[in-house]
């Protein structure tokens, strides 16, 4: 499995593109919110997974970092688990 990772710090909109243009499977996006936002402002990203926990931090990491383009997304998917942890996926609309 270890051979499928592959850790980006240069060129890394372009290397996504050449990964989105391939036959395969979806790329799993690991980051903060910096690299979300750098995807994301970039039409990069085309599915979001956002699981909401039921736990109030008060303080928090930013899902998103800096200015963020404006898009519109589409909820395709949610699913309570027996935590009451909530997955959502969404779609991006074209």
């Amino acid at each position: 499995m270890k051979e499928n990772i592959v850790f980006l710090t240069e060129n890394i909109p372009g290397t996504v593109r050449q990964l989105k243009e391939q036959a395969g499977k979806d790329i799993w996006l690991v980051g903060g919110g910096q690299a979300i936002t750098f995807l994301l402002n970039r039409d990069l990203i085309d599915e979001l997974q956002l699981c909401y926990f039921p736990v109030i931090l008060g303080k928090g990491v930013p899902l998103f970092s800096g200015k963020l383009k404006m898009s519109n997304w589409k909820l395709s998917e949610n699913t309570v688990l027996h935590s009451g942890i909530l997955k959502a996926t969404y779609q991006k609309n074209l």
